[in-house]
């Protein structure tokens, strides 16, 4: 079980190590631009590192607070289960279970029961899609990102099947952006 734990977590949890070096860095080159003369730049810049910084530890701990609230109630098996049985959609991007969803790499780890809305979030820079993602709204009102996936290819066709699947879970759910926005 704890080799099964440690897998999970190895593909679910959002890898931040690049992102506390970029930010360590973004601090260090603040100190490097008030060194230089470069005083408001500098100061800017370390408080953005240290902010970023912050948020990166603040991440971390509401997941791991996370993961020990579903040992607590004791849907560990049952996440497991999802986690080894689950059907993977978009190139093994997400895992869809029983009980649960569990994103790649994103930290997202939710229950059907406590799902609102589901919908794609199409991103685009100066009117050109550069990005879609999955996108969850939980009933407490929170958004979380599950997945990101392809912009072209047969990525719609299975986006129609795994809504289906969410609706089969739990019917509850509203499904797509404009249906409660």
């Amino acid at each position: 079980m704890e080799n099964e734990l440690s897998d999970l977590i190895k593909y679910n949890k959002y890898n931040s190590y690049y992102g506390i070096l970029f930010r360590i860095l973004l601090s260090a080159r603040g100190v490097y631009l008030i060194y230089s003369g470069n005083i408001g730049y500098g100061i800017a810049g370390i408080i953005m590192g240290v902010v970023l910084i912050v948020l990166s530890i603040m991440e971390k701990k509401e997941y791991k607070d996370n993961i020990n609230a579903i040992k607590a109630n004791g849907e560990m098996p049952a996440l497991l289960s999802d986690f080894r049985g689950g059907s993977r959609a978009f190139n093994g991007k997400l895992i869809a279970g029983q009980y649960f969803l569990i994103g790649e790499k994103t930290g997202a780890i939710i229950k059907y029961d406590d799902i609102a809305q589901v919908y794609e979030t199409i991103h685009k820079t100066n009117y050109i899609e550069d990005g879609r993602t999955i996108t969850v709204v939980t009933k407490d009102n929170k958004k979380k990102d599950l997945c990101k996936i392809k912009i072209w290819g047969k990525s719609k066709d299975e986006l129609t099947q795994f809504f289906e699947y969410i609706k089969s879970r739990n019917p509850e759910i509203v499904l797509g952006y404009n249906e409660k926005q």
